[in-house]
């Protein structure tokens, strides 16, 4: 079996390819992660305002009912 220097080149540019693209995947899903993160806080920000609204609202309500 005979082995150039053609065929040393593919496969080490293979390997680079992959651990390149093993890195993007990477950078990609850390990408994803901090979105999800920064999602899930605004969720919850938005949640607890709403639920302030709706004590106010119901604290208005009591005091009208209790006149």
């Amino acid at each position: 079996m005979e082995v150039n220097l053609k065929d040393i080149l593919t496969w080490g540019g293979m390997a680079i390819g992959l651990v390149a693209q093993w890195f993007h995947l990477k950078g990609r899903v850390a990408i994803l992660e901090t979105k999800q993160e920064i999602q899930k806080e605004h969720h919850e920000e938005s949640m607890s305002r709403i639920t302030r609204s709706l004590e106010r609202i119901e604290r208005k309500l009591d005091d009208k009912a209790d006149k």
